[in-house]
């Protein structure tokens, strides 16, 4: 597979940029450190249990890449990956995507996830074109939901029971962004 060719530097010392099979023991073991504190509401964790697991993972949003279905960037802080943002399902057709992002316990509160789904959304809109960009939180994830108020993201309602986590089901707040209503964030 020929290695695409986007990389976005928010800062000198912030870069998104796409995995590599390479990266696999790297993001597992950042994984494997930040379970407890991702499981809350992250779901995918148990499918994550190995850096088998992982190499499979980056194959698989290597192949949404190709087939333009989906976006996964490692959030890349002072050379090292602490995190994962990106689109999980483009739409072309309707040109609308939707973000997902988690960070390292340890790089909370840095300003890092901000800046990287700025980014992102501002790559959306600009290189591919999309005309809504969503952001679901679950209504518990009060952190979560302070990147889309950061952006004057609109909410949009309540989906009732809509996440499944570990044995139960979650209501999810969402948000969206209209390209007209996009001003490059920050």
């Amino acid at each position: 597979m020929n290695e695409p060719e986007v990389s976005l530097s928010p800062t000198e010392d912030l870069c998104l940029r796409f995995l590599a099979l390479k990266d696999a023991p790297i993001l597992f073991a950042l994984v494997d450190q930040n379970r407890e504190h991702l499981r809350e509401f992250l779901g995918w964790l148990d499918h994550n249990q190995s850096v088998e697991d992982t190499e499979v993972f980056i194959r698989r949003e290597r192949e949404r890449l190709e087939k333009k279905e989906a976006l996964t960037l490692a959030i890349v802080f002072k050379e090292q990956i602490v995190g994962l943002v990106g689109f999980h399902n483009i739409d072309g057709l309707n040109r609308s995507a939707s973000v997902g992002y988690w960070l390292d316990k340890n790089h909370e509160g840095q300003g890092i996830m901000r800046q990287s789904v700025n980014a992102l959304i501002d790559h959306g809109f600009s290189t591919l074109s999309l005309h809504r960009i969503e952001i679901q939180c679950a209504v518990e994830n009060l952190r979560s939901q302070r990147i889309p108020l950061a952006f004057s993201f609109k909410q949009e309602g309540i989906l009732r029971e809509s996440i499944w986590h570990y044995g139960d089901f979650f209501d999810a707040i969402v948000y969206s962004k209209l390209a007209d209503e996009w001003e490059g964030g920050e």
